[in-house]
């Protein structure tokens, strides 16, 4: 006998979580969080742009690293990228808030909050820098603190979406289970008329009684 074909009705194997599939589900995440890090940057950036051009967030952030930096490291970046020495430190500001995002996105996926508390962290870093400086004022510092809104609504919005297309109903994403990816459905019992016919046979006939002597004769 061949298997017995599907019945009409019955639910098929899921394909996967929705949009987006359990593998990169963690890629996905960290890339939300870069997003929302450097749209707060450049939300910061814009906004010292129309208050405060003298001292913009990414600027004081890049000017207290170089004040608690190692004379000897001020040495060295100078007699490597001479008068591009600004340059490559705006780019190693930048990439440290890429990786700053990375991680927020997922933190942020792993446990709602956390990605939220990171962004709103390197906010006040930056906040604190502004206040450091002797060109800062109120706008300055609301520039840099309107750059960690934006992230941190950003990176929670979209972690946020990517919860809800990619979890499975009342799992969390970030576990063991998720990552495993999903379990195949459970097979259908065949039960009543859709049993073999061997099984209905050998079933009837254990149910018969025995015959009786003159039945026998």
């Amino acid at each position: 006998m061949g298997a017995p074909e599907p019945r009409a009705g019955l639910p098929g194997p899921r394909r996967g979580h929705g949009a987006v599939g359990a593998v990169n589900v963690r890629w996905w995440a960290a890339l939300s969080g870069v997003l929302a890090a450097l749209a707060g940057v450049l939300a910061g950036e814009f906004a010292a742009g129309l208050v405060s051009p003298s001292l913009s967030p990414l600027s004081a952030v890049g000017a207290a690293i170089v004040d608690f930096a190692p004379g000897a490291a001020k040495d060295w970046a100078i007699e490597t990228f001479g008068t591009g020495d600004k340059a490559f430190l705006v780019a190693s500001v930048t990439l440290a808030v890429v990786v700053l995002g990375a991680v927020s996105g997922i933190l942020e996926l792993r446990r709602p909050g956390l990605g939220v508390g990171l962004a709103a962290l390197v906010g006040a870093a930056g906040a604190l820098a502004v206040v450091t400086r002797s060109l800062a004022s109120p706008g300055a510092v609301a520039c840099a603190l309107a750059a960690g809104i934006v992230a941190m609504s950003l990176v929670r919005w979209l972690v946020g979406r990517l919860r809800r297309d990619a979890a499975p109903a009342g799992q969390p994403l970030g576990s063991r289970t998720h990552d495993a990816g999903p379990h195949p459905p459970p097979q259908p019992r065949l039960t009543g008329r859709a049993a073999s016919p061997g099984a209905a046979s050998s079933g009837r006939s254990r149910a018969r009684p025995p015959p009786s002597r003159w039945e026998a004769r």
